[in-house]
């Protein structure tokens, strides 16, 4: 979107990449109209690199530099969705390895994570914020919605938001991995291997605080005992 007219206000959805955002922005797209929203632009790699008015396509924008261009009161609800971070990552892993060329196809799994920290570092914007934190995308104050609790509670909590129940009932699955490959015309380059322990570890280190921040346990199969809370992170003082 990921900024949208409900009719009860201007809603900014913070699309944090390969946690469903752009079925969340199609949804919302079928529910309020494409003439509602902002913010938006899936052609923006298909610009020349000296044409792009920003290092990331607006839909992936970090909340920091959002903050920049939109006064803190200007929106009148955020929300997002979030996902494992090992899971991201893993599926961040094989979007741009095989559907956009972003990564070698002869780089594995592990040795790209190895290489992760640099690249991020050398370039934060690296893979249009594909590889980002979550925390640096989602503003402080967003109401937050985890991806293994399902996509119900959006369609809720926009229904409570805006006061109707208009619009579809449910958030169909859109653009997955078999639908990129299949919209590319390309083949798998390999399944990957459930990640190692050590894989693991090197994905908590880089992502602490989006383990920290979202009630994420290290290990998903720690998951199956129930999430902890989000973490309650307060309105900026400004939003008041």
């Amino acid at each position: 979107m990921p900024i949208i007219r409900t009719g009860r206000g201007i809603v900014y959805f913070a699309h944090v990449p390969k946690c469903a955002g752009t079925a969340i922005e199609g949804y919302m797209t079928r529910r309020f109209g494409q003439r509602a929203r902002a913010f938006l632009n899936p052609a923006h790699y298909a610009r020349p690199d000296l044409d792009r008015w920003s290092r990331s396509s607006p839909q992936h924008i970090d909340a920091e530099n959002l903050m920049a261009l939109f006064p803190p009161i200007f929106f009148d609800a955020m929300f997002t969705m979030v996902r494992h971070p090992v899971a991201r990552l893993r599926s961040v892993y094989l979007h741009h390895r095989d559907t956009e060329d972003g990564i070698a196809a002869g780089e594995s799994f592990a040795d790209w994570l190895r290489a992760l920290p640099e690249r991020r570092a050398a370039n934060p914007f690296y893979l249009d914020n594909h590889a980002r934190a979550m925390t640096d995308i989602v503003p402080q104050g967003a109401t937050v919605f985890r991806l293994e609790e399902g996509t119900q509670g959006v369609v809720d909590w926009l229904d409570a938001l805006t006061g109707n129940t208009n619009g579809p009932r449910a958030i169909p699955v859109r653009h997955t991995y078999s639908d990129r490959l299949s919209a590319a015309g390309k083949a798998p380059q390999g399944a990957l291997d459930a990640p190692t322990a050590q894989e693991i570890a090197q994905i908590a280190e880089i992502y602490e605080a989006d383990f920290d921040r979202f009630g994420y346990p290290h290990d998903p199969a720690e998951m199956a005992d129930g999430l902890r809370p989000v973490a309650v992170t307060p309105d900026d003082p400004k939003r008041q």
